[in-house]
């Protein structure tokens, strides 16, 4: 298996990317659950405010009334499908979405750690670079008489 280095950088930019795009992926499956939602209010107070016929109805009012009875509530069944489709795929969206940002801050920290390190290297060289400096310049003026 061949091992790939790529620079700390370029992946993080990677990262983001995916982190930036599983947000709004989430942003937008949250919309379609907002709407979902309205939709199936809707169709249950339409299905609510179905009436009872009044006294004096014939056989094709009381038809009729039951043919839509059975259509809102038909529609009122697809709603509820379609909101309970949209709510589980909102929980994946937030689950893919979640693990991107921690991959993310994973990297983000990585790089800080690298940083610091890198940091710590450089003043350790110039503390090393002056002291010889220092040494160099004392062992100079205390030469042999």
């Amino acid at each position: 298996m061949r091992a790939y280095r790529f620079p700390l950088a370029t992946v993080m930019r990677i990262r983001h990317l995916e982190e930036r795009l599983a947000r709004e992926v989430l942003s937008v499956v949250q919309r379609e659950l907002r709407l979902s939602q309205d939709a199936y209010r809707v169709a249950n107070d339409a299905l609510s405010d179905r009436a009872a016929l009044s006294v004096p109805t014939s056989s094709d009012e009381v038809r009729w009334h039951h043919d839509q009875t059975a259509r809102v509530a038909a529609t009122a069944q697809v709603c509820a499908n379609r909101l309970l489709a949209t709510a589980s795929h909102r929980d994946e969206a937030a689950s893919s979405w979640t693990a991107a940002r921690q991959r993310a801050d994973i990297l983000a920290r990585l790089n800080l750690d690298a940083r610091a390190q890198w940091r710590a290297d450089v003043q350790r060289e110039e503390i090393t670079e002056t002291d010889d400096v220092t040494t160099a310049r004392r062992s100079w003026t205390r030469a042999p008489r």
